[in-house]
């Protein structure tokens, strides 16, 4: 049945027992009338949710929906923002080394690594550009070092944690070479999946 039909005959059932139950109260004042006044109440319940149900469920519902993310143009200005606080200019034509995109549980995060103009300076940005409204972080450009690139589980991690949802564990791999007791070369590889570990077996390095 069509959704128009049962407004119709929902509201057509409840004027009738509301002319019923008012029609009865005049002709017989001392007569018992509870049920008819319940029903009439019960219809009148029916009717809204008839009526206004789907107008709530659709407002529940996009209020469960995650917000659009950012354009890049607002994901450009925040980041001037942090370059100004920096007291220093974004480079023209090669504004990011790198970039990285990823969505953890329906948040948008992004990492950058930034050039700025004077003195060669830079830093790395990662921020969720769902919710923009949550400072970004600032992974640092170095570990042990060497330069942290966009592969590093460093940088994974902190894009994991910048999310309103993060998972238990961002996904990482660590790749290592030995000698095995014949002097041969081995990499050896382990990867971390959320709280699954899988250890491929050993390979020789040709």
């Amino acid at each position: 049945m069509e959704e128009k039909w049962i407004k119709v005959i929902a509201s057509i059932l409840t004027v009738i027992s509301w002319s019923a139950y008012f029609g009865l109260k005049t002709a017989k004042p001392n007569s018992d009338q509870t049920f008819l006044l319940i029903l009439s109440l019960l219809l009148v319940i029916v009717t809204l949710i008839v009526f206004l149900g789907k107008n709530f469920l659709n407002k529940f519902t996009e209020t469960d929906k995650e917000p659009e993310p950012i354009n890049e143009n607002r994901i450009i200005e925040i980041i001037k923002e942090e370059v100004t606080k920096r007291k220093n200019n974004l480079t023209i034509e090669n504004p990011f080394e790198w970039q990285k995109t990823k969505n953890v549980n329906k948040n948008v995060i992004y990492a950058r690594k930034v050039n700025m103009e004077l003195d060669s300076e830079q830093f790395i940005i990662v921020l969720n550009a769902t919710y923009p409204k949550l400072s970004p972080t600032f992974p640092p450009l170095n570990l042990n070092g060497k330069p942290i690139d966009k592969d590093n589980y460093l940088i994974d991690k902190y894009m994991n944690e910048i999310s309103l949802n993060p998972l238990d564990e961002p996904d990482r791999e660590f790749s290592e070479e030995i000698i095995d007791p014949f002097g041969k070369p081995i990499r050896r590889t382990e990867r971390i999946t959320h709280k699954e570990k899988e250890k491929e077996e050993d390979k020789k390095v040709l």
